[in-house]
Formats: C-alpha cells, sequence, structure tokens
C-alpha cells in the first residue's frame, strides 16, 4: 500500500466548484478512500505570468492499493475533465 497525499488546486472559472468536483470524482468508489479534506486557501500567483490567484486545498487519501500505474489514470482522467487548462 501506498500512502496518497494530493494538492489540488485551480485559477479559472468558478475556482471552488472545480476544487469541489475533483473531490467528488476522487470519492467515487475507486482505490482512494479520502480520509481528510483541509480548508481552501488562496494563494497568488508566482512566475511572472498575470493570471488570477488559486484557490488551492490538500486531500489525505488514506493508503491507495494498487500499482501506481492506476493511481496515475485516476488523476489524469481528473486533470482532463476537471482541472483542465483554460486559456
Amino acid at each position: 500500500m501506498t500512502e496518497v497525499y494530493l494538492s489540488i488546486g485551480s485559477n479559472v472559472g468558478d475556482r471552488l466548484a472545480n476544487l469541489q468536483k475533483a473531490i467528488q470524482m476522487l470519492n467515487v468508489p475507486t482505490k482512494i478512500d479520502i480520509t481528510a479534506i483541509s480548508s481552501v486557501y488562496e494563494t497568488e500567483p508566482v512566475g511572472g505570468v498575470k493570471q488570477d490567484s488559486f484557490y488551492r486545498s490538500y486531500i489525505d487519501a488514506g493508503s491507495f492499493i494498487g500499482d501506481h500505474g492506476q493511481l496515475t489514470s485516476i488523476l489524469l482522467i481528473l486533470v482532463i475533465n476537471v482541472l483542465k487548462p483554460q486559456r
């Protein structure tokens, strides 16, 4: 088993709704069992590119039963469906 901690964030569209949707998608019957979710924090962007501030949250997903390939697949689905970049 692998201990899993995730950091999620959004700075486009409805930032809070994006975080909530990401958590819902992770919390469906998969091998990820969310055991704790942090508060939402607003942070300023870094790197000189003009953009909106970020909403960030952190998830303790407990123990993941499976291989790293499965975890990577779950996270890619999340990025593609919820946290995809918008320009």
